[in-house]
């Protein structure tokens, strides 16, 4: 009865005789963060743009119809890092719908790059084109000189600052009317948002 929905379809049953089930249900949500856009903000998601690691424009309008997938990545520019990177975008690209356009933001946690131009980082990724990957170009999260895409998230989502400690996926659906926001969440749990979730709304395109 939890499964199907019923702790808030039917609250006076399912609490009664299901209590720990929906109270387990509930906590199982508590790693995300859904936010309803309206139309204003969904006319204002695809007006964004962002400039990809190469300098490109890339305009969100492109992704309207698609599931758009939005992470900001602390890098640190260091020796091997371009190999862990990767790895790590692929095993992610592997568990992801076909519908999904990825865009990676990076942004530096060294006090001495601020600049693509001083970083490695990204060039084992970007040698080899992978479809419906884009790796942004640098940008500020958070601060004065935040980038607009992040701007609009945290507006969204109602906060000044996202956390630099960590990852923060926007997972964004096809019409731009809902984000979920997943903070710090672990691969594990990438892959069960992604199964939960967005196989539902690639299954309503």
């Amino acid at each position: 009865m939890a499964a199907e929905g019923k702790c808030e379809t039917q609250p006076k049953v399912t609490l009664e005789f299901c209590k720990k089930a929906c109270d387990d249900l509930e906590k199982s949500k508590a790693y995300y963060t859904t936010i309803e856009v309206d139309d204003d903000g969904s006319d204002e998601f695809y007006a964004l743009k962002a400039k990809n690691w190469t300098g490109t424009d890339v305009p969100f309008y492109e992704f309207d119809g698609y599931i758009t997938c939005i992470g900001n990545i602390g890098i640190t520019c260091g020796p091997g890092e371009d190999e862990s990177l990767a790895r790590k975008i692929d095993q992610l690209r592997k568990v992801m719908p076909y519908t999904v356009e990825l865009l990676i933001f990076p942004f530096s946690l060294s006090d001495t790059i601020h600049n693509k131009n001083d970083c490695k980082s990204m060039d084992k990724i970007i040698s080899t084109r992978r479809k419906r990957l884009h790796i942004m170009d640098m940008v500020e999260v958070n601060g004065e000189g935040g980038h607009d895409v992040f701007k609009f998230l945290k507006k969204m989502m109602g906060t000044q600052e996202l956390k630099e400690d960590r990852t923060t996926f926007f997972f964004v659906n096809p019409v731009a009317t809902r984000i979920d926001v997943l903070e710090g969440a672990s691969f594990s749990m990438l892959k069960k948002h992604i199964k939960d979730h967005l196989m539902g709304w690639e299954d309503d395109l």
